[in-house]
């Protein structure tokens, strides 16, 4: 895949072109909630901070969760020392908007969505 530029038309009682271009951004996240595991997080919407309740029936030495911004950067990853924990994150650095949460190994992809207010 190369960069792309293209243009869009929207038309919603008046017709607006923008051009866009792609642009690869590392690799491609695929998500699905896997039948073994477990994740919520409180508050949702978040300001502050955020606490991740997560379980797994099967603990790897590569579990992290993840928390990706809406382009799929990471901008926190945690490594998971056991099974069933909850995790606290601050979210001062971090601008609102909204962000995904998950975990990642080489066997499990997951992920919810977390929005973030200021």
């Amino acid at each position: 895949y190369y960069p792309k530029t293209i243009s869009a038309s929207i038309v919603n009682n008046s017709t607006v072109v923008q051009d866009v271009q792609l642009v690869p951004m590392g690799p491609v996240h695929i998500f699905s909630m896997d039948s073994e595991a477990f994740i919520n997080a409180v508050p949702n919407p978040a300001k502050e901070r955020v606490y991740i309740e997560y379980k797994l029936s099967n603990l790897q030495a590569n579990n992290q969760l993840i928390l990706w911004d809406q382009l799929g950067r990471p901008v926190k990853k945690v490594l998971l020392n056991s099974s069933n924990a909850k995790v606290e994150l601050s979210l001062n650095e971090l601008s609102a908007g909204t962000y995904y949460y998950g975990f990642a190994n080489a066997d499990l992809s997951s992920c919810k969505k977390l929005l973030i207010v200021k």
